[in-house]
């Protein structure tokens, strides 16, 4: 650019700002420009929760966590019908309560018992299957502070269901399934060893 045509330039530049009613700065001036701030991370949603479902290892329960809206009973039993999860399984849990097989049909406030309905396909599970399938249900119930017993029916009357001592109809709770609960197996009673010919006892 030459001299000529930077001086017209200059000239030009003075009249647009005296237009605009600035008037030309004689030295520069500072400005604060604001930094571009980090975004923070979005909070939890409300409502975000975790429920316990009891899920099978060899022959005894072990207590998982599952992510859960809420705290209910009833999704619980849906969480625990989804069975284990392809990690949970890959290190040995499984679950013997057959898919959709139990739901939560009330509770009594006054003697906590809650009432759970199951199929069919429940009442046919055979054998230690049947008692870890019924456990299963008795314990991921009885996490809810309102239950202590349950009672099991099937199409609204009660059914017998397999514990530690036997076959039952009434209310059961945690007390009848030790021999499944989780934790380390209970220890069997002190036996005196046999008496030898020789030595009186």
């Amino acid at each position: 650019m030459t001299r000529a045509a930077r001086a017209l330039l200059a000239v030009v530049m003075c009249v647009v700002l005296a237009g605009c009613g600035m008037s030309a700065q004689r030295r520069p001036v500072a400005i604060d420009v604001p930094l571009p701030t980090t975004p923070t991370s979005q909070p939890a949603p409300e409502g975000a929760r975790s429920v316990t479902v009891y899920l099978v290892r060899e022959d005894r329960l072990e207590a998982v966590r599952r992510a859960a809206q809420d705290r209910s009973v009833a999704t619980a039993l849906q969480l625990l019908a989804l069975g284990p999860t392809d990690e949970e399984g890959r290190v040995g849990l499984r679950s013997a309560v057959p898919p959709e097989s139990a739901r939560m049909i009330g509770t009594d406030p006054a003697t906590g018992t809650a009432v759970v309905e199951v199929t069919a396909e429940f009442v046919a599970t055979l054998g230690a299957s049947q008692l870890l399938a019924v456990a299963q249900v008795v314990w991921t119930v009885t996490e809810s502070p309102d239950v202590r017993r349950i009672r099991m029916t099937r199409d609204g009357e009660p059914i017998d269901v397999p514990t530690d001592e036997g076959l039952t109809r009434q209310p059961v709770g945690r007390d009848d399934f030790v021999l499944v609960a989780p934790g380390p197996q209970p220890t069997a009673p002190a036996v005196d060893p046999p008496c030898e010919p020789a030595v009186p006892c």
